[in-house]
């Protein structure tokens, strides 16, 4: 009905899933006091509301295996220049990092004898002590928040992992025979290939 529908070209393009699955979720939505007359007399009530999903093009198997192999591959042919380019970036985050601590004590400096009149060396003293105290305040406040975030981190990585291999093992075990064996065979084929031509 696209065709005769106008501006419809924009509309997305729905297309028949391979598997014939789809995700089925089961919602209740509470109706609230409303001045609409198709909701009188129906104030407090819950209705199950049956949402479903279609499933991605491209499953989550494929698509871990594709950036593994593209990591690896990159990673693997071109290592000088992966780790030139990152050694270049701590480089550059060092320069950075220097430049705003120069930007920074000069005008500390600055302000601080444009405020105090104060000479040269009573300046440094000064900024020298007002730098000290920042960098313990901040050293202090890492410390407190470092054992919270290593948990966060260690909880949502856990998290990912029960759930990615939840996902893995729900994928493979929905994969028909042949399916299973053209996956295994294209694994084979890139690690057979990695042997013999990556090194």
């Amino acid at each position: 009905m696209k065709e005769i529908i106008p501006n419809a070209e924009h509309w997305s393009r729905f297309v028949r899933n391979n598997s014939e699955q789809v995700e089925v979720r089961l919602a209740k939505v509470e109706v609230q006091k409303s001045p609409s007359i198709m909701f009188v007399g129906m104030e407090a009530s819950k209705i199950p509301v049956v949402i479903t999903q279609g499933e991605r093009m491209m499953s989550p198997i494929y698509r871990d295996i594709l950036i593994a192999s593209i990591l690896t591959v990159i990673f693997t042919t071109v290592p000088d220049v992966i780790f030139g380019l990152l050694i270049e970036f701590g480089h550059l985050l060092f320069e950075f990092f220097h430049t705003l601590f120069e930007v920074i004590e000069s005008a500390l400096d600055h302000l601080i004898e444009h405020f105090f009149h104060t000479e040269r060396r009573q300046t440094q003293i000064i900024v020298f002590y007002i730098m000290i105290s920042v960098v313990l305040y901040t050293f202090y406040r890492l410390c407190r928040v470092l054992p919270r975030l290593f948990h966060y981190v260690k909880d949502s990585l856990l998290a990912l992992w029960e759930g990615e291999k939840t996902s893995i093992s729900l994928y493979w075990e929905t994969l028909s025979l042949f399916d299973k064996i053209k996956l295994v065979a294209i694994c084979v084929a890139g690690i057979t290939c990695y042997v013999l031509f990556g090194f």
